[in-house]
């Protein structure tokens, strides 16, 4: 399992980096990527949301910014992952994924509320299995 060996500094560099591009009013302007790995030119990019009512939310920003990256990054497999509780660590604890390019496929599906009855459920260790198959040259359904 992974483990954060310094919880303090964790933090420290979330509220750093959160503090580097403001709005006038203090909210962060800046957005972020939860997940990149990268293996052999192969890229794999991915934002977390928690479920709310068995929906998840991706603010505009977000999504304008990974449509954007999906479209110029070759090699490229961009997740919208959700759970129903950040405390899902453990490998056999279950998240829901689609893909953007699934979702774009899709024009009807609201690109921002994700429910997650279109989502694909999978275990942790399996989109693991998955995600590694993917940055060592794979497909995503093999």
């Amino acid at each position: 399992m992974n483990q954060i060996y310094n919880e303090k500094a964790f933090v420290q560099s979330a509220l750093f980096n959160g503090s580097l591009l403001e709005y006038p009013t203090g909210a962060m302007l800046g957005t972020d990527i939860d997940l990149i790995a990268e293996r052999r030119g192969n890229f794999v990019v991915a934002e977390t949301k928690k479920f709310w009512d068995g929906k998840a939310t991706i603010p505009f920003g977000q999504q304008l910014m990974l449509k954007r990256l999906n479209q110029q990054l070759e090699n490229s497999t961009m997740f919208y992952i959700a759970t129903d509780s950040y405390n899902a660590t453990n490998p056999d604890d279950h998240i829901w994924y689609i893909t953007i390019d699934e979702l774009e496929k899709n024009p009807s599906q609201n690109q921002r509320l994700l429910k997650k009855e279109i989502m694909h459920k999978i275990s942790k260790k399996n989109f693991n299995a998955l995600v590694n198959n993917i940055i060592n040259g794979g497909s995503l359904f093999a």
